[in-house]
């Protein structure tokens, strides 16, 4: 059992009865429902009734306890949480932006290929394939980069891994998504383009 906080290691123990290793202090854990301050009192009326020179002066529910264990590492994972969300936000602007004025810049080509009879549909594929590509290398190294600074927050996590395939799965699946989109779009505005427009700015 973990005795004295839930994130510690699984240490070798030994139970053993009470006249052969005795302590001044005792625990008693009981199980009950309802208002936790009435069973608390009942409990101290109880050890009370048995011997009135034992003192029950502190209770705490299983709660309380377990609360004022993570409360520390709590903080620091919703830190964490905070400013990973702030990240992926930014990166997600950050890609849309740089990969709608990279598009953007493709603009009178993108005309010009559609004026030599070019499939529209046929010039955005490209435009996103190109896009998808340098987006999975990014994504890649990114990926590779987490999970060798993992090892940071695992003294934060409990019973979950650093490198948690869902959490990265789920943050490849937004940022490729987000490349997506960042690459149709401007492609599909770029290909829609009316060509002479583009041909008089060349």
């Amino acid at each position: 059992m973990r005795y004295d906080a839930p994130g510690e290691p699984l240490p070798s123990q030994m139970f053993v009865p009470w006249p052969q290793a005795p302590w001044i202090t005792a625990s008693i854990v009981a199980r009950g429902r309802g208002d936790a301050a009435v069973l608390q009192s009942t409990l101290r009326d109880a050890v009370s009734s048995v011997d009135r020179d034992l003192s029950a002066s502190q209770s705490w529910t299983l709660n309380d306890i377990l609360d004022s264990q993570v409360a520390t590492p709590r903080l620091y994972t919703t830190l964490l949480i905070v400013l990973a969300a702030a990240a992926v936000t930014l990166a997600a602007v950050g890609i849309y932006g740089l990969f709608a004025y990279v598009v953007g810049r493709r603009t009178n080509e993108l005309a010009i290929r559609v004026a030599l009879g070019g499939q529209r549909a046929a010039i955005i594929r490209m435009v996103v394939g190109e896009g998808l590509r340098l987006s999975l290398i990014g994504i890649g190294v990114g990926l590779l980069g987490a999970i060798a600074l993992a090892r940071v927050l695992r003294g934060l996590l409990f019973e979950v891994s650093p490198s948690d395939p869902v959490t990265l799965t789920a943050v490849v699946t937004l940022l490729g998504a987000v490349a997506i989109v960042a690459w149709y779009l401007p492609a599909r505005r770029a290909a829609n383009t009316n060509p002479l427009v583009a041909l008089r700015r060349e």
